[in-house]
């Protein structure tokens, strides 16, 4: 993808999206942010390790790490 070579050639990319997959597939970094309050900011696999997910693709490591916010 276009995005992801410009990421790894070095540019900053600012890319927002819903779709956990692509966040997963192309992020170095994330911020995940509800209702306003910054509730993220890391790579998906420190994403994982907060959520303590042994096992869990990152989709449903992410869906866990919301549900432990009340999210």
């Amino acid at each position: 993808m276009f995005i992801r070579r410009l990421a790894d050639e070095g540019t900053a990319v600012v890319y927002a999206t819903h779709n956990v997959q692509e966040a997963d597939r192309y992020a170095h970094q994330l911020i995940v942010l509800a209702d306003g309050e910054r509730l993220f900011d890391g790579s998906p696999r420190e994403l994982e390790r907060v959520v303590g997910s042994s096992g869990l693709d990152f989709e449903s490591a992410f869906v866990e790490f919301l549900h432990q916010r009340g999210h």
